[in-house]
């Protein structure tokens, strides 16, 4: 097999578990990052910011395949699983403060 249609193969692979994992992250997050009552609000800034996100990506996405197709791939897959690592790090990060956060109010509480 070719080579470059192999970085294609291994590339389209990483950029459907990317953007899988983009797309369960980034609703999760917007939940705990914003308050309740503001939360329709969040979810459409979401929206918004992704639709943009999208539009641009997309534009780039192009210019490249028009010079050369593996690139504009390559440049997707790239992007993607940068996204999909910056929200896993995000989450770790607020699992870790409210895990911090609950055993500093267990502390107080048991003090006498």
């Amino acid at each position: 097999m070719d080579s470059v249609l192999l970085l294609f193969y291994v590339g389209a692979a990483a950029l459907g578990i990317a953007t899988g994992a983009v797309e369960t992250f980034e609703p999760v997050l917007t939940s705990y990052l914003v308050r309740s009552g503001d939360l329709s609000g969040g979810m459409g800034l979401l929206s918004m910011s992704r639709a943009l996100g999208l539009f641009v990506s997309n534009i780039i996405m192009g210019v490249i395949f028009t010079a050369d197709q593996p690139d504009s791939y390559l440049y997707a897959c790239i992007t993607a699983v940068l996204g999909a690592g910056i929200l896993v790090l995000t989450e770790r990060w607020l699992h870790r403060q409210k895990t911090l956060s609950a055993d500093f109010r267990s502390k107080a509480s048991s003090e006498p």
